[in-house]
């Protein structure tokens, strides 16, 4: 069992010393899951959702990597939007509380955010 929690610890270090490398990396120079801009068309028309709020879930989306998750700042995210970093919260808030995007942690200083929008939809449709 111990061969176990140290695998853990070791994995939990190195991820959180992955995250915070990216976490001084701009966003426009870290890898993406990138492959053109793709709006699936329940998002685009679902109107519990702002403009703004759509552009930021793909923005999210994209810099979600599987392992270390979209670890963008609030201030990146305005500055990307052309807004204030308080509507950012909020927006982000909005996002979690209708299951578009969940944070996975925060230590005080990197947020980790991942989406399941695409989940999402499909279970919408099945509804």
């Amino acid at each position: 069992m111990d061969e176990a929690n140290n695998h853990t610890k070791n994995l939990n270090e190195w991820l959180k010393k992955e995250r915070e490398k990216y976490r001084n990396v701009p966003p426009k120079e870290q890898k993406r899951k990138w492959a053109g801009l793709w709006f699936p068309k329940e998002l685009w028309f679902d109107e519990k959702l702002e403009p703004t709020e759509k552009i930021l879930l793909l923005e999210i989306n994209s810099l979600d990597t599987e392992k270390l998750g979209c670890v963008a700042s609030n201030e990146y995210l305005a500055k990307f939007l052309g807004t204030k970093e308080r509507q950012i919260r909020t927006y982000i808030q909005r996002l979690k509380k209708m299951g578009y995007i969940y944070q996975e942690s925060f230590d005080g200083r990197t947020r980790v955010l991942h989406t399941f929008f695409k989940d999402k939809l499909k279970q919408e449709k099945k509804d």
